[in-house]
């Protein structure tokens, strides 16, 4: 699986201990901001079709923590920016950063992916990142927890 460089911010990687969990979702406080944590794998794994079905299913994503199995407790994560919100991808593992014109031949076969390309004499699925984060979306807002509280003021103690 490659991402392209287009609409990747920023690679980091995060301590496991770093990792908090709001609204069902597992996030990070990065830059000032609360990004959301999106395992790749889990997400594309649910959108596979069942065996001699030829149509995908959404089906609920299992959390793992899979991405978090590098030896030294880090996660690796691809930070992109999509319709304005800020999502780290996490991924197995980051394996290099190639910039080479592709000949991308598209594919139906699921959603979030762009196509596939040779890519380093490797035949490699794109994510498509704007839609792959919609489905996302779409796929854990029937388990997000909508709240509104109202604050008239907020006052801080020193």
């Amino acid at each position: 699986m490659a991402i392209p460089l287009s609409v990747v911010a920023r690679l980091e990687e995060f301590k496991a201990a770093d990792v908090e969990g709001a609204g069902g979702q597992r996030v990070v406080q990065y830059r000032g901001q609360i990004m959301p944590l999106i395992e790749v794998a889990d997400v594309l794994t649910a959108r596979r079709p069942a065996a001699g079905k030829s149509k995908a299913k959404a089906r609920p994503i299992k959390r793992s923590q899979r991405s978090a199995t590098k030896g030294d407790g880090t996660l690796q994560v691809v930070v992109s920016t999509c319709d304005g919100q800020t999502v780290g991808l996490c991924v197995e593992q980051i394996l290099d950063v190639v910039e080479e014109q592709v000949n991308l031949q598209p594919s139906g076969a699921r959603t979030g992916v762009l196509g596939t390309a040779v890519i380093k004499e490797k035949v490699t699925e794109l994510l498509d990142v704007p839609s792959f984060v919609r489905l996302y979306n779409a796929m854990t807002a029937s388990t997000k927890v909508k709240e509104t509280i109202e604050v008239d003021s907020v006052a801080a103690a020193a």
